[in-house]
Parts: structure tokens; C-alpha cells; sequence
């Protein structure tokens, strides 16, 4: 049995992301690789994304591998928002790959905690259907 670089899997997938958002026009800034630190944005977001045809609107996402961990991070989020009370809009995010080509994203908006979630199918690195999830999330 081979043993999977959980490292490694982290990095191609959070790359594979990273690559949708810029074919699909966001500007994307990941923090350079920090050898004994954490390299997580506030110690929880992955990468910045800006969406270029917009305002400006910046969105921290954090990338998860697992289901189990897609959760605990919604939750980690949701605690941090509450714990520092911004009052600047941007929009905080978690996704995780689903399938090779499906991913399932929560977002919240930090003013208000209103939060979605999607399920985004990906075809030649391009969003081609994004349907919301009914119900809490």
C-alpha cells in the first residue's frame, strides 16, 4: 500500500482552485512558503482572490481535501468572524473538491454572516454550472 504525501495532495489541490478562479477572472495571491511557520493567511485562509470585472471585492478562501475537515473548517471561520467583528467588506470561504471536476464552497460575509453554498462543476477549468444548496448552511 502506498503511502499519499498529505502534503503534496493539499498543494495539487488547492493549486487546481487556485487555477479555476484565474481562468474564470480573479486575481489570485498566495503567501510565499514559509519554512517553520504557518503559511495560512491569519492561520486559516490559503489564497486571496480578487474578482477583476468587480469592485474589488476581496475573498479568503481556505481549500480542504476531506468532507470531515470541510465542516470543522465552516465552523473555524464562522468562530474567527465573530471573535474580530469586521466591519470592512470582503467574504471568507471554504471548498472542497468533491470530484475531479466538482467542488462544494461556503461562503459568508463577514458584515452580516449571511452565508451560501454552492456545488461548482468545472469544465476545461471554467465554471460551467453552479447550483446553490437548499436548506441551513
Amino acid at each position: 500500500m502506498t503511502k499519499i504525501n498529505t502534503y503534496s495532495k493539499g498543494n495539487r489541490i488547492e493549486k487546481e482552485l487556485r487555477d479555476i478562479h484565474e481562468a474564470n477572472g480573479w486575481l489570485i495571491w498566495k503567501p510565499s512558503r514559509a519554512r517553520f511557520q504557518s503559511n495560512d493567511i491569519f492561520g486559516i485562509f490559503d489564497f486571496l482572490a480578487i474578482q477583476k470585472n468587480t469592485k474589488g471585492l476581496v475573498t479568503m478562501i481556505q481549500v480542504k481535501s476531506a468532507m470531515s475537515h470541510y465542516y470543522s473548517a465552516r465552523l473555524m471561520i464562522q468562530n474567527w468572524l465573530k471573535a474580530n467583528r469586521f466591519k470592512s467588506p470582503f467574504i471568507a470561504g471554504v471548498a472542497v473538491r468533491l470530484k475531479k471536476n466538482e467542488w462544494r464552497m461556503w461562503v459568508i460575509e463577514p458584515i452580516n454572516l449571511i452565508s451560501r453554498e454552492s456545488i461548482l462543476r468545472v469544465k476545461n477549468n471554467n465554471v460551467v454550472i453552479s447550483e446553490y444548496i437548499k436548506g441551513k448552511s
